[in-house]
């Protein structure tokens, strides 16, 4: 990916936050760091880098937002979204008579990062989480279904 290529396919993602952390599925390479500056510093970031063709995924996101795109060969191009509680939880068509509050509709879950990936983040790697939002509905049968995801805070354990 050239770096016009950089730039067509950071102006498709939408509500990118101003920093955080981005993580780059590539053919042959995952990257994982933290940015600050927004498209900018994201751009700098990635022209840094000696490879950036055949970016798979890019996801954009701090504790409260993910701006995803994710490559469609059926399509030829990139699917973008963007994923936060408030875009999510404010779409529930949710039953009056239900006793389930709207914040019962995602479930959160802390993963431990790889050595690799977290050695982006500071030389003591060990013992990072990312912080995984998953977001559920269930259907006419009560089963739960899996809607949606989206990466959060990353945080150092203990702190």
């Amino acid at each position: 990916m050239n770096n016009n290529n950089i730039n067509e396919l950071l102006d498709k993602m939408e509500n990118i936050p101003e920093s955080g952390y981005l993580l780059i599925y590539t053919r042959l390479k995952v990257w994982f760091s933290t940015y600050n500056n927004g498209s900018q510093g994201i751009k700098e970031y990635l022209e840094a880098k000696k490879d950036t063709s055949d970016i798979l995924e890019c996801h954009l996101f701090d504790e409260n937002t993910e701006s995803r795109a994710v490559y469609s060969e059926m399509s030829k191009g990139y699917i973008c979204t963007v994923i936060s509680d408030e875009k999510y939880l404010g779409q529930l068509k949710i039953d009056n008579n239900d006793d389930i509050k709207p914040e019962e509709y995602k479930y959160e879950e802390e993963m431990y990062l790889t050595n690799a990936a977290a050695k982006e983040l500071a030389d003591d790697a060990m013992n990072y989480k990312i912080k995984i939002i998953t977001y559920i509905e269930y259907d006419e049968n009560d089963m739960i279904q899996v809607k949606n995801y989206r990466y959060g805070k990353v945080v150092k354990e203990g702190e």
